[in-house]
């Protein structure tokens, strides 16, 4: 027996069994795959149909697999880049992020401009978690110019691809630029493009943007339009939206997200979720967002692509920041696929909001003023002046006026308040009339406010509104008409689980006269004034008589003449013998709401300012 017979006879037995399985194209494939190449080459067919039905059953990883076997095994150079094309496309639903980039680099080798444009779209996509795509835009540009010689429908998919990308990124001016680019050329795009430039439109706040997205925003797209991924149909459903329909919005989202899930798409189907949970979050059904929050980075582990999912943890993140669960959110941005993207202008600028606005709650607004005058800074570098794209300036706003700074924001105020207008985005006017009133303690303005929250669905910033009119009567000494607002606002912030703003409210509610939850104040500390009760307890956390004055909406002579009262009914002279009778008192019946529950001085309490 010569030493090929073996081997030969083993060749033989397998093809044997290949015919066998006929009917049954994977189970070929998975035998094919353990014959020599040149023994398979004329196993090509099989394994397409292979690579197909894995397809058709949501197996887009197997899919890919047998598209690489059946490229390898074919001599013919035009039949291999085909069957490339068919790995890359299942490559990318299956959220293979390094089979892609190989797959790709084996595409773009030898591929022509107009075939070379598909790929440079999908790397464009795929290395969105780590690659920003500003820096790619002169060769996309150049390409985009020589493919338009022999395929326009090539070259118009490449840049409005590269237009979405850049959006994603936060490079908003740049995306419109590109767009009108196109729009310019007079050549008549897909449908699905045309929706892309005019979400473009939205975001950077032009007059008459969104009608296209109104009309055919929510249209019902084939299961292929779904999941193509240079052509995503999902924020065009996000757009309406922000367009003042988020019920339209959410209905459209449900439907794709069931035809996503019959395609086992795990990529487009957590941007889906995402949208899903963005809207939710606007609609006050924070649980549910929750829910899609999660679903959606769950995905990561059925092949989702990072640079899906860590816009979406971002995303993810800020709603944790207006539940106050303030540990959970850290843990997110913590992520390395998030870090990855953090200094990308969009999630830099989510993050900075993130970390406001849990400032802002807490009563560390010089902190939050910070976060958002950054955030502020993001949204004229990205070019966004869409009213309901995360805008900073009701926060910036609110956090300046505690710090009776804000005549700094006056100016933005006025442009946000006017684009609100033009574009009727009554949620956002809401907001806008919200600053106003506070600024001049006016109660029409809170009246107008509130009466436009009413006909929108924005609970969050309607119960911020009942806050700070609540703040805003306890300054003019209407003690109990604050507390009505109040009352209300904490009614709302606990049915959307905002538990650091209800105790924002709480804290309030003390400096209107309610005695703290739980019962009476017992002990040295029951002939404290609800006032010097709120302000022993942020001394005893060790807030500086500024942080005291800014936290209360106070003037800080104010803060102290309070701290003053409260150390002479203490009998204390000092923030150490302060904190020293307090750590006197019983553990949880007598010390203020807030205070530290600890018993060594802490070294904010052995600081200078004792007055």
């Amino acid at each position: 027996m010569s030493p090929g017979a073996p081997t030969d006879r083993v060749t033989l037995a397998r093809l044997a069994l290949i015919d066998a399985l006929d009917g049954d194209p994977e189970a070929q494939a998975v035998e094919i795959c353990l014959l020599p190449i040149d023994a398979s080459v004329q196993c090509t067919g099989t394994l397409v149909a292979a690579a197909r039905s894995a397809a058709a059953r949501g197996a887009h990883a197997e899919s890919a697999r047998w598209w690489v076997e059946a490229a390898r095994r074919t001599p013919d150079r035009d039949e291999q880049r085909r069957l490339f094309e068919g790995a890359a496309a299942a490559t990318f639903l299956a959220g293979r992020p390094d089979q892609l980039a190989a797959v790709l680099d084996e595409l773009l080798a030898e591929a022509l401009p107009e075939q070379a444009a598909r790929w440079i779209a999908l790397r464009l996509l795929a290395d969105l978690d780590h690659a920003d795509p500003l820096g790619r835009m002169g060769e996309i540009d150049a390409i985009a110019v020589r493919v338009a010689a022999s395929d326009t429908e090539a070259a118009d998919a490449l840049r409005i691809t590269a237009a979405f990308a850049l959006v994603l990124a936060g490079h908003c001016e740049q995306a419109v630029r590109v767009a009108d680019e196109l729009r310019a050329t007079g050549r008549e795009l897909p449908l699905a493009a045309r929706l892309i430039a005019d979400g473009i439109d939205v975001v950077v706040g032009r007059t008459g943007a969104g009608e296209l997205i109104r009309a055919n925003g929510d249209r019902q797209f084939a299961a292929e339009a779904l999941i193509e991924p240079t052509l995503p149909i999902a924020p065009t459903a996000l757009h309406i939206a922000w367009l003042g329909e988020p019920e339209r919005a959410l209905r459209a989202l449900s439907e794709h997200r069931a035809g996503l899930e019959a395609s086992a798409a795990p990529s487009p189907l957590a941007f889906t979720l995402a949208q899903e949970g963005v809207v939710l979050q606007q609609l006050g059904r924070w649980s549910e967002a929750l829910a899609a929050f999660e679903r959606a980075a769950s995905l990561a582990d059925t092949g989702a692509l990072g640079a899906v999912l860590a816009p979406i943890r971002v995303r993810h993140a800020h709603l944790l920041a207006l539940l106050g669960r303030v540990e959970e959110m850290e843990a997110v941005l913590a992520d390395p696929a998030v870090r990855r993207v953090a200094a990308m202008p969009l999630s830099r600028h989510t993050i900075e909001s993130s970390r406001g606005i849990v400032a802002l709650a807490a009563g560390d607004v010089a902190v939050a003023y910070a976060r958002f005058t950054e955030a502020a800074r993001l949204e004229r570098v990205m070019g966004t002046a869409e009213p309901a794209f995360l805008p900073s300036v009701g926060d910036r706003f609110e956090a300046a006026w505690r710090l009776a700074r804000e005549h700094e924001v006056a100016d933005d105020l006025e442009a946000f308040a006017q684009r609100a207008r033009r574009l009727d985005r009554t949620a956002q006017l809401a907001v806008a009339l919200r600053c106003r009133a506070l600024a001049d303690g006016d109660d029409g303005a809170f009246a107008e406010s509130e009466r436009l929250h009413e006909a929108s669905a924005h609970p969050f910033e309607h119960a911020r509104t009942l806050l700070a009119w609540g703040r805003s009567l306890r300054r003019r000494r209407r003690r109990q008409d604050a507390r009505d607002r109040l009352a209300e606002a904490a009614e709302r912030f606990d049915a959307l689980g905002a538990r650091s703003w209800c105790d924002a409210v709480a804290q309030e509610r003390v400096a209107c006269g309610e005695r703290p939850a739980g019962g009476a104040v017992a002990g040295p500390l029951a002939s404290l004034t609800p006032r010097e009760l709120e302000v022993v307890a942020l001394v005893a956390d060790g807030a500086s008589n500024a942080d005291v004055a800014a936290r209360l909406v106070l003037s800080r002579r104010t803060a102290e003449y309070h701290l003053g009262n409260a150390y002479r009914k203490l009998g204390v002279s000092s923030r150490a013998g302060l904190f020293a009778a307090l750590a006197s008192a019983h553990a949880d019946t007598t010390r203020p709401p807030g205070s530290s529950s600890g018993h060594e001085v802490p070294e904010s309490a052995r600081r200078s300012d004792i007055s």
